[in-house]
């Protein structure tokens, strides 16, 4: 299997294990990583085919901005609303969406299946550190298949994964644009720092929230047990402070295989950065805007059915350009080294400033420090 700089976390290895040979175990950082039993396996090279197969990668049909014209779920969605729109088509003709849920912190972000479209908003919103995929959820979409359309929402590495275990007619797959993924350490402490530093316990953290609209300038919303509420501007959150640094990714996000024109997914989504309201009559691009790559036959006939429920809006490459996670990776600083000691050992507020240097120093030398 792949070494653990190469390693997605992606669990494909443990589904196809016949044995029950490979335990998911959690490193210094608080990722997690597949661990070979010696004593199950029976060295029949399932694993290290599963994690070297080929994957299919599609270049784009159609390249749309898309916004959903259901206010609620709109409201509620990080960008235009797309996954909302594609998931009630789905439910509706009798299929199923996973997806990960994450509305509650004391039950943590889980993987779910949802056939019911008074579910979708649990599913909704963008989480910034990864929840691994199990032999359990393989498990439980290879049975979904078999009565209906899944529709399945990833990051680039899990849907390739999920294609290379259950890949069959009934499986559509939403690709997430996607800049790298951080440990759920990193949420642990922020929810500690929180409940430190305000005394009151966390319920809901939503990473990103459209407070004054939809726009890089954005927000995230804290949601406390006694039902107050506090948004967070950009790096207030700091959360967002040591994400957005890029130094406290998975390994692998830094030789990711999945930045590029090509695609994985049957769509891939994220938010159509670089589009001008000038330029859209269809609708107000600030109440948010999804961009949405049509890559397979799949996703050309499931986003006809939306017919009536989206706005759409044509766009072309040029588009593209302002979404460079689409076709570059952050770069390994030497501080990834040490970024996930510094935020397990120190105060978070000076581990997150250490850990994002560059923005701290620009900070200091614009107050004149």
């Amino acid at each position: 299997m792949k070494g653990h700089n190469e390693c997605t976390g992606c669990f494909a290895c443990q589904a196809v294990c016949t044995q029950n040979a490979i335990e998911v175990l959690e490193d210094k950082d608080g990722f997690y990583y597949p661990s070979i039993k010696s004593d199950a396996c029976i060295k029949c090279g399932q694993c290290s085919c599963i994690c070297n197969k080929t994957d299919v990668f599609y270049s784009p049909k159609e390249i749309l901005c898309v916004q959903y014209n259901n206010e609620q779920l709109l409201s509620n969605s990080t960008s235009g609303g797309i996954i909302a729109a594609l998931a009630d088509a789905v439910i509706k003709s009798g299929g199923t969406i996973i997806g990960v849920q994450y509305d509650n912190v004391d039950n943590g972000a889980l993987w779910t299946a949802i056939d019911d479209v008074d579910r979708i908003p649990s599913i909704q919103g963008s989480k910034y550190f990864q929840v691994p995929l199990t032999n359990n959820i393989y498990k439980l979409v290879e049975e979904k298949l078999k009565t209906g359309r899944v529709l399945f929402v990833g990051t680039p590495c899990q849907v390739a994964s999920m294609v290379r275990v259950a890949g069959c007619d009934n499986l559509i797959t939403v690709d997430l644009v996607c800049g790298g993924t951080a440990s759920q350490l990193l949420e642990k402490k922020y929810l500690e720092f929180l409940v430190d530093s305000t005394g009151r316990k966390v319920k809901q953290h939503y990473f990103r929230k459209k407070v004054s609209g939809w726009s890089k300038d954005y927000y995230s919303k804290i949601v406390f047990q006694n039902g107050e509420e506090k948004n967070y501007k950009g790096f207030d959150d700091l959360f967002n402070y040591a994400y957005n640094s890029g130094n406290c990714m998975r390994e692998s996000c830094y030789n990711c295989q999945f930045t590029k024109n090509e695609r994985v997914g049957d769509f891939t989504v994220g938010d159509a950065w670089g589009i001008k309201a000038e330029d859209v009559k269809e609708f107000d691009i600030y109440n948010g805007t999804s961009l949405v790559l049509i890559n397979s036959n799949k996703a050309q006939e499931l986003i006809a059915e939306l017919d009536g429920s989206i706005y759409i809006h044509l766009a072309n490459e040029q588009l593209l350009k302002s979404n460079k996670p689409l076709f570059s990776r952050m770069p390994r600083r030497k501080v990834r080294d040490i970024s996930y000691l510094l935020i397990n050992k120190m105060p978070l507020k000076k581990a997150v400033r250490l850990v994002n240097y560059r923005y701290t120093l620009k900070k200091l030398v614009r107050r004149g420090i």
